[in-house]
């Protein structure tokens, strides 16, 4: 089943983000995972995608980085905002092909 790559809160001046993380201790690992609910959507265990505006994305990385230690990994991709815009039968057509993160 192919999910809707995006979401109704969308707006001109947001970015699309996909958040993944390895974060070693459990506590912080909880902590990571509820702050990273607060502005997206988990898609897999590990894994958010959300929209943010440069506001909240700032915003963001302070609480991340506030309980983030050296050992722990987690990666910030900006996605292709012309890709999300794209309607359904299109999104369809690109997942199909291998995916490519800009």
């Amino acid at each position: 089943m192919i999910e809707r790559l995006y979401f109704d809160e969308r707006r001109d001046d947001s970015s699309y983000y996909l958040i993944i993380y390895d974060v070693v201790d459990d506590k912080r690992r909880r902590k990571i995972s509820k702050i990273l609910e607060g502005y997206g959507v988990r898609v897999q265990y590990s894994a958010f995608e959300m929209w943010l505006t440069n506001r909240k994305y700032k915003e963001l990385l302070s609480k991340i980085e506030y309980f983030t230690k050296a050992e722990d990994n987690i990666r910030i991709y900006p996605l292709n905002k012309e890709l999300i815009k794209r309607d359904d039968s299109e999104i369809r057509k690109i997942i199909q092909c291998d995916v490519v993160i800009v």
